[in-house]
């Protein structure tokens, strides 16, 4: 059943049901994408130098960093589409103050204590550094059959070591299904915002497609 918009005037439609799914979505991919870097941590420090499970969180690692800034800018992200919920819901509040003020006073006090009750500090206006390239993780991920082969190959004549037997076996890892995961939620969440018309959700839905494109 089609959602009902929370505002439409002329070209302007907003839900915020779509918008609070999206900002729902962006701050799951935030979390998912520290998580990872918790995994590797976790695989350093509790599997045995030497081990595969070590190598391949070993060769990882150059991307840790890259991961933490990405999640740092799905939270932003996030915390914008909450703060245009809010704004728009103020707006509902006051027209509907502007209305009740004519017949009712009572009711109009009602809307300007909620008012209050919903007023949020506005985020960080500047979004954070954009992160760079994936390295291990992304390229690894995107070998294809032959290219693994020939990989495979140079390995067992010895002109790699076990690290690059570990980004080989990569190419079915739990890592890259897990960021293929990320990128259909972040998906979900550009497509809910569609829903909306607003300047603010245009803007905000090109950093939402930036950061599919940086998993892409």
């Amino acid at each position: 059943m089609e959602v009902i918009p929370s505002f439409k005037c002329d070209d302007v439609i907003f839900s915020d049901t779509y918008a609070k799914f999206a900002a729902d979505l962006m701050a799951d991919v935030s979390r998912e994408l520290l998580a990872i870097t918790t995994k590797l941590d976790q695989a350093l420090e509790f599997s045995r130098p030497g081990d595969r499970d070590y190598l391949r969180a070993q060769a990882l690692l150059v991307d840790k960093p890259v991961l933490v800034s990405g999640a740092r800018y799905c939270q932003w992200i996030s915390e914008h589409v909450r703060y245009e919920v809010t704004q728009w819901r103020l707006t509902d509040l006051r027209i509907g103050e502007g209305y009740a003020a004519l017949d009712d006073p009572d009711k109009a006090a009602l809307y300007r204590l909620e008012q209050h009750e919903v007023k949020r500090l506005a985020p960080v206006p500047d979004a954070p550094a954009f992160p760079g390239a994936l390295q291990e993780i992304h390229r690894t991920r995107l070998l294809t059959s032959s290219e693994r082969a020939k990989r495979r190959a140079e390995i067992e004549t010895g002109r790699h070591g076990r690290c690059d037997q570990a980004l080989v076996d990569l190419s079915d890892d739990a890592y890259a299904r897990r960021l293929a995961l990320i990128r259909e939620t972040i998906n979900t969440a550009a497509n809910a915002m569609s829903r909306n018309k607003t300047k603010k959700t245009d803007l905000l839905r090109g950093h939402v497609t930036a950061m599919a494109a940086w998993l892409g």
